[in-house]
C-alpha cells in the first residue's frame, strides 16, 4: 500500500481552482468518469460480519487513516448499532472525480476540507456540499531530514524551529496547495518572507522519503499519518508538529476536514446520515479514552497494514479525532484558514456549510 507524507484531504486546495469547471453539474461534458478515478474497497469488517440486511454507507477518501473514526464506529459495533450493516469506502485518486461523486450522490459521503466546500459551493448551480460530522483536526507536522541543522520545536518556542528554515528547501506535495500556504504564515509569523526559502514540488509517499534521505530537501511538509511513517523509515525528524500544541495557538482545536455530502443526497436519506453521524459521535467517544488504546491500535493496523510500532507512534495523536463540530470550532476554523490564506474572505457561514443532521 503507497503510503503519503500529505496524500489525503489537505492536497484539496492544491488542485480547488480545477472543481470550478465542474462546480456547475449541468452537462455530461464537465464531468470526469467517476469509474476511471476510483477505486473501491470494502473493509474486511464489512465483508465478514455485515448483518444480511440493512442500510450500506459508502464512503469516499483519499488516505485510510483519515477516516479513522469511521473504521472504528465499524470494528466496534457501532454502524450496526445505528441500522447500518455495512461501510463501503471509495479511495480517489482525482480530487474533481471526488467532488462530482460528492455532487451527484455516487457516494453517500466524503471526508474532505473546507476549501473544498468553499471552492465548489461558490461556483455549482446544483445542490452544494455540506459538512454532516467532524472529521480530524488541523494537524500538520514539519518533518526534517537528518543533519538538517533545523532545532525541534517545543509548545513554548516553535519561532526558533521555522526561523532556522531560512536558506532551506522544503517539499511540498504540490504548490499552491495548502501545505505550501501554511509554511509560508509560519514564515510571516517569525518575520521572515516566502523567498526566504525554497519551495519545492514533491510527489507524497516514496518520493518524499526519498528526497530527503538524499538531500534534494531539507524538510517536508506531512500530517500525523505520514510524519510516524517517515521517522520509521529512517528518513527524518519531526521538528514542528501542530499535533504536539507547536505552532500558532489560533491552530489549537480547529479542524482540517469534515464528513461531507451533497445537501439535496442529505434530504433524501437524512435517517441514514443521522444514523452515521450518532455512530461516528461514538466512535469519537471511544477514540478519547485511553482503555481503548489496544482495540485502537489493532484498528489502525488492519486498516493501514503499518506495523504495531507505527501504531503505537501513532495513538497519542488520535486525539486528532475528537475535535467537535460546533458553531464555535466551525468559527475559529475559518478564521485561522482565512488568516493563513487557505480559505477565501469572506468564509462560508456555519449555517452555510453545515447541515445538523441530529436535529
Amino acid at each position: 500500500m503507497t503510503r503519503s507524507l500529505r496524500g489525503g484531504v489537505l492536497t484539496a486546495l492544491a488542485i480547488s481552482s480545477t472543481l470550478i469547471v465542474l462546480a456547475g453539474c449541468g452537462s455530461a461534458e464537465s464531468k470526469p468518469k467517476h469509474a476511471a478515478a476510483v477505486s473501491k474497497s470494502t473493509s474486511a469488517s464489512a465483508s465478514t460480519t455485515s448483518a444480511p440486511s440493512g442500510q450500506t454507507f459508502t464512503l469516499g477518501l483519499q488516505e485510510v487513516y483519515s477516516v479513522l473514526p469511521a473504521l472504528v464506529a465499524e470494528d466496534e459495533g457501532f454502524l450496526k448499532k445505528h441500522g447500518i450493516a455495512k461501510l463501503q469506502t471509495v479511495t480517489f485518486t482525482s480530487l474533481p472525480a471526488f467532488a462530482t461523486a460528492l455532487a451527484k450522490g455516487e457516494v453517500d459521503a466524503g471526508l474532505q476540507t473546507p476549501s473544498l466546500l468553499q471552492t465548489y459551493n461558490a461556483t455549482t448551480s446544483g445542490s452544494k456540499l455540506a459538512f454532516v460530522a467532524p472529521g480530524q483536526a488541523f494537524n500538520i507536522s514539519w518533518i526534517a531530514r537528518k543533519g538538517s541543522g533545523v532545532p525541534v520545536a517545543t509548545a513554548a518556542n516553535w519561532q526558533s524551529t521555522v526561523r532556522a528554515w531560512r536558506g532551506k528547501k522544503i517539499g511540498v506535495s504540490a504548490t499552491g496547495g495548502i501545505t505550501e500556504l501554511v509554511t509560508n504564515y509560519l514564515l510571516e509569523q517569525v518575520g521572515l518572507k516566502p523567498s526566504d526559502v525554497t519551495i519545492t514540488a514533491v510527489a507524497p509517499g516514496a518520493p518524499q522519503l526519498a528526497a530527503m534521505k538524499a538531500g534534494v530537501v531539507d524538510l517536508t511538509v506531512g500530517d500525523s499519518f505520514g510524519t510516524q511513517v517517515a521517522i520509521a523509515a529512517g528518513a527524518g525528524t519531526d521538528v514542528l508538529d501542530t499535533g504536539l500544541g507547536q505552532g500558532p495557538s489560533e491552530w489549537q482545536g480547529i479542524l482540517e476536514s469534515g464528513y461531507m455530502a451533497s445537501r439535496e443526497t442529505i434530504e433524501k436519506h437524512s435517517e441514514l446520515f443521522a444514523d452515521f453521524a450518532a455512530a461516528l459521535k461514538e466512535a469519537r467517544a471511544f477514540l478519547a479514552n485511553a482503555a481503548n488504546r489496544s482495540a485502537i491500535e489493532a484498528s489502525i493496523v488492519k486498516h493501514t497494514q503499518v506495523s504495531a510500532t507505527i501504531a503505537k507512534a501513532l495513538y497519542p495523536f488520535v486525539h486528532e479525532f475528537t475535535v467537535p463540530l460546533t458553531t464555535e470550532v466551525y468559527e475559529k476554523t475559518t478564521k485561522a484558514l482565512v488568516a493563513a490564506k487557505v480559505l477565501k474572505s469572506p468564509a462560508p457561514t456555519y449555517e452555510e456549510a453545515v447541515y445538523d443532521v441530529e436535529g
